[in-house]
This record gives structure tokens, C-alpha cells and sequence, in this order.
């Protein structure tokens, strides 16, 4: 019996249970976002969105990207569990204080090019969420690390529950201030984040303690990891900020929209690359030829889900969002193929970086980071949120495409081997479904 034959039931097994997760992360951000749009319009929502996107961007530059290093060590060795926990605790105040004083240091770059024309109270809150951001990043680590898929699940599901239940109380209280929304989704979000990762540490009878060795190990796995972090940066979030910087925040939040609801196609290859990433730095999946099989079954299903995206976007924008939101239709065409790209590309860097080669991940990062700045610089002030989404679709591809060549070199994989789609994969998931405790039960 083959590795892949061995471990598809788990694997299957695993998967479905983040899917479980990201399901509810994805309906949380669908309600929430929606309701806030209805309540402050499109600039509210792109001021939310912004305000959101520096909270993540901190959490991750400031962290140093923590948790890549966290799930990688804690898969390897479990019983270094009290020292991982101790190291996040350092990061996370390291993070806060680096940017909340990077804002003080420099706080023209805040005002005129990273959020012009937001509110300085909007920043505070802003870098407020940074801890946060930081916070479900490592416990949503550790857990993959642990390899308990299903309690990573439940905490998802709470914690982005938390979003969707703050923007429907306020809602209802007919409120209409963007930052009200904010500040109220802050306190909330960060209150119950502290207090799981409190009860996490008491239910493992951990204590946090510092191993200046092992974070020298993890910062240096990390660091390597990190460069391609910043271009995946680049190309994710450059387009908004300079959507927002050449056009107007309304145009954000239009844009928001469509990239939104074409980032849910990106959930699938997600689920995958979170299962394959922790398996992978534990030594369990062996050759390429299971992620590549992985890769081949998730392709068929984002080409599919992203025809239903499309149809139901294209028919259901304007009624959800209003009319002003209708001009994220052409855009969502555009931006659903480009999730395509990043998600598979995602998928294969995940299986890359727990094999011990971020640095491979980093060169592809570059390429696409690259890509992104030349075409954004040169479209957007052009075609506005067109440019920005075209932009986005060539330098996922160019992503997706180093990804696969690093793969293969990586695994030793011939191209037809790795990507050419065949029978047996559906074939292979059906028989792993066959063995799963509930289905040979059900028989």
C-alpha cells in the first residue's frame, strides 16, 4: 500500500474538518461584510477593509511570521510545546510595540500612504487589532502543529463567529460609524482570543517558558520564509493601497467586494495546504506524489466552484450589497481565475516549506511580488480597480507557474506525472471516502 493509499482516509479525514472551519469563516466574513457595506456604504467598508488589512500585514511583518515556524517545530517535536507557546508570547508583544511605534516614529507614512484620508482614531484601532491578528495566527498554529484539526476548527469557527455576531448586534442597533464597528469587533475579538489561548495552556498543563535555542532555530526557519512572506504581501495587499492612493476608498470598497467573494475559491486549496503543511514538516507524506494528487483534486474543484462564484455573483451583488456594489460583477470575472492561481500556488508552497525550503517559496514570492508592483503602478492609475484586478491575475499566475517548477525539481516529479489530470485521482477519493469510520459504518 502506497503512502497516498495509506493516509488518504486521514487526510480526507482532516480535510473535512478544516472545511468545517473555513466554511464558518467564510460565512462570518460573507454576513459581516454585507452588513457593514448596507450600514457605511462603500467608503465604510473600505475604510474597514483597510483598517483590517494593516491589522494583518502588522500582525505578520512585526510577528516575523510566526506561526509558519510554529506549526513547522511543533509537528517535529511536541514535547517543545511550553517553549513554542513561550516564543509566541514574546512575538506577540514584540509585534504590538514595533507598530504601534513605527505609527509614532513615522506617522506621515500612515497618514499620506498607507491610510490617506482615514481618521487617526480609525489607525489606533487599527494597530489594536494587530495582537489579535497575531493571536489566532499562533493558536490556529499550534493546533495544526498538534495536528488536532478538529479543535482548529471549532476555535475558527468562534472566533470568526465573533465578526459576523458584533456587525449584526450593531447593525441592528442602527448603527452607521464605521469605527464603531471597529472598536467594538477590538475589544470583543481580542477579550476572547486572550482567553483561549489562556484555557489552551491550562488544558495542556503547559506554562510558557523561553529556550533561547530553539527560537534561534525557529527564527531561522522563519527568516527564510519571511522574504517571501513581504512579496506575498506585496502581492496581495499592494492593490488596494494603491487602488486607494490613485483613485478613492470607494473604489476600495467596490474592489473589496469582488476580491472578497473570489477569495472564498481560495478556501479550498487552503483547507489542503494547512493539512499538507503540518504533515509534511512531520515526515508523514513522503514523496511528492500525494501533494500532487492533492493539487490535481483541488484544481477540478476551484474550476468548478469558480463557474457557481461567478453566476451567483454576477445575479446577486447588487440585490445583497446595494447598487452602488454593482461594479464588482466585471471585476469578479476577473478575480475569480486569479484565486484560482494563488490557491494552487499556496497548496504546492505549503508542501515546499514543510519539506525544510522556504528559501525555494521565496524565490517564486519574488517573481510574483515583482510583477504586481510594475503592473499595478502602471494600470491602476489607468484603469482604476480593473487594472488593480488584471494586475492581480498575471502575477498569481506567474506564482503558480515557479511554484511548479520548484515542486518538481523539489520532488524529483516530471510534469506530466505531477499535474496531468487522471481517472485514478477521483477514483482514489472515492475509495478513501469508502474507508472512512462513518462510511464503513453506514455499510
Amino acid at each position: 500500500m502506497t503512502v497516498t493509499q495509506r493516509l488518504a482516509p486521514t487526510l480526507l479525514k482532516d480535510s473535512a474538518l478544516t472545511f468545517l472551519g473555513e466554511l464558518a469563516c467564510a460565512a462570518a466574513t460573507f454576513v459581516g461584510g454585507i452588513l457593514i457595506a448596507r450600514a457605511t456604504g462603500a467608503a465604510g467598508k473600505g475604510t474597514f477593509t483597510l483598517a483590517v488589512g494593516v491589522a494583518s500585514i502588522g500582525a505578520a511583518v512585526f510577528g516575523l511570521r510566526w506561526g509558519r515556524p510554529t506549526g513547522y517545530f511543533l509537528a517535529r517535536d511536541r514535547g517543545q510545546l511550553a517553549a513554542i507557546a513561550g516564543s509566541n508570547v514574546v512575538m506577540v508583544l514584540v509585534a504590538t510595540t514595533i507598530g504601534f511605534g513605527v505609527w509614532q516614529a513615522w506617522p506621515g507614512v500612515f497618514e499620506r500612504v498607507v491610510l490617506p484620508g482615514v481618521d487617526a482614531a480609525i489607525v489606533t484601532l487599527a494597530l489594536c487589532l494587530v495582537a489579535g491578528e497575531f493571536l489566532e495566527n499562533a493558536i490556529g498554529a499550534i493546533y495544526g502543529g498538534l495536528r488536532q484539526f478538529g479543535a482548529r476548527t471549532v476555535f475558527f469557527t468562534v472566533s470568526s463567529g465573533m465578526y459576523a455576531l458584533c456587525s449584526a448586534a450593531l447593525y441592528v442597533a442602527g448603527c452607521r460609524d464605521v469605527g464603531r464597528y471597529l472598536a467594538v469587533y477590538c475589544a470583543v475579538w481580542s477579550a476572547l482570543l486572550g482567553g483561549w489561548g489562556l484555557a489552551m495552556l491550562v488544558r495542556h498543563r503547559v506554562v510558557p517558558r523561553l529556550d533561547g535555542r530553539l527560537m534561534a532555530g525557529m527564527a531561522g526557519y522563519g527568516g527564510a520564509a519571511y522574504l517571501a512572506f513581504m512579496f506575498d504581501l506585496v502581492t496581495l495587499r499592494l492593490d488596494v493601497f494603491v487602488l486607494n492612493y490613485f483613485a478613492a476608498v470607494d473604489q476600495v470598497g467596490v474592489y473589496s467586494i469582488a476580491v472578497g467573494l473570489a477569495a472564498q475559491l481560495a478556501r479550498i486549496p487552503n483547507i489542503l495546504s494547512h493539512v499538507v503543511f503540518n504533515r509534511t514538516s512531520a515526515n508523514e507524506l513522503g514523496s511528492g506524489a500525494t501533494t500532487a494528487r492533492i493539487l490535481r483534486l483541488a484544481t477540478v474543484s476551484m474550476l468548478a466552484g469558480g463557474v457557481l462564484v461567478i453566476g451567483l455573483g454576477t445575479v446577486a451583488i447588487a440585490p445583497l450589497y446595494g447598487r452602488e456594489f454593482a461594479g464588482a460583477v466585471p471585476l469578479l470575472w476577473v478575480m475569480v481565475p486569479a484565486s484560482v492561481c494563488w490557491g494552487l500556488f499556496r497548496l504546492l508552497a505549503s508542501d515546499i516549506e514543510g519539506r525544510g525550503r522556504p528559501a525555494a517559496v521565496t524565490a517564486c514570492s519574488i517573481l510574483a511580488g515583482l510583477c504586481i508592483v510594475v503592473l499595478d503602478l502602471w494600470w491602476i492609475p489607468a484603469h482604476g480597480a480593473m487594472g488593480a484586478a488584471w494586475a492581480s491575475l498575471v502575477a498569481y499566475a506567474v506564482a503558480l507557474g515557479a511554484g511548479a517548477v520548484c515542486f518538481c525539481r523539489i520532488t524529483n516529479m516530471r510534469w506530466s506525472v505531477a499535474y496531468t489530470p487522471r481517472l485514478a485521482d477521483l477514483l482514489s477519493l472515492r475509495d478513501a471516502l469508502r474507508r472512512l469510520p462513518f462510511a464503513a459504518h453506514s455499510a
